[in-house]
């Protein structure tokens, strides 16, 4: 991801933490290291945050019909 890219994923991040300690992500977005360091970047202690990630059975994760 470039600076400028980080920079707009920093910020969503943090607005998401502003708003209701709710971060949803999923693996197809390919940017768990980019979300783990906002998180760290933004000062909100992790215990006061919830992250949710979304797989599919492409993830490798099994999946019900």
């Amino acid at each position: 991801m470039n600076a400028w890219g980080f920079r707009l994923l920093v910020a969503t991040v943090a607005e998401g933490l502003f708003l209701d300690r709710h971060i949803d992500t999923a693996r197809a977005y390919n940017n768990e290291e980019d979300v783990g360091a906002a998180i760290r970047d933004s000062g909100v202690p992790r215990e006061d945050i919830f992250v949710s990630e979304l797989s599919s059975s492409r993830d490798g994760a099994s999946s019900s019909q």
